[in-house]
């Protein structure tokens, strides 16, 4: 039976237009409780970066990698608030399961974020300043080969961010 069922996701997926960078196969009716379920494309154009906007307020999970190209959380795609982003080929279908019931709800971040690149040079400890008082931080794009776990190998205050032992990223900054 799950060989069936992923005969016909094959097919289905195969055959759903590949022009979009970002496509919504709608919402599903069904909650997980009290979460709603929602499922989306998103693909990496001639391997560029890309972010595709949905309320991401819960879980993100990669259902079905459609490329060839490796789909790495933190390497290739990952997320932030406004979305999931994909870079070096990656085109995947993703999941998003929500606390809200519709798509506006989730993390009020009120239009106001900000980039800041932070790198470990020569795998040391690295302090970057952050033009403001942050509220909340994620990483927008990993850099580094070396994988970037918050706790790990950064974090942040209020207003300083950190790296250590060769995390290199872009990190959104909201206030």
């Amino acid at each position: 039976m799950k060989t069936f069922l992923a005969l016909i996701t094959l097919v289905l997926t195969a055959a759903m237009p590949l022009q979009a960078s970002a496509q919504y196969y709608g919402d599903r009716d069904g909650y997980r409780g009290d979460r709603r379920t929602q499922s989306l494309r998103c693909k990496s154009e001639d391997y560029r970066y890309k972010h595709c906007s949905v309320s991401v307020d819960g879980e993100v999970r990669l259902v079905q990698q459609i490329s060839r190209a490796p789909c790495v959380r933190g390497r290739s795609w990952g997320t932030d608030r406004g979305g999931i982003w994909v870079d070096g080929g990656c085109d995947a279908q993703f999941e998003v399961i929500g606390r809200g019931r519709g798509p506006d709800r989730g993390y009020d971040r009120g239009g106001r974020s900000t980039v800041v690149h932070c790198k470990s040079d020569d795998f040391r400890h690295r302090e970057c300043s952050m033009p403001v008082r942050a509220r909340h931080v994620e990483i927008r794009r990993q850099i580094s080969r070396t994988d970037c776990h918050e706790g790990r190998n950064w974090g942040w205050r209020y207003d300083r961010l950190w790296v250590d032992r060769g995390c290199e990223a872009d990190f959104v900054v909201y206030y």
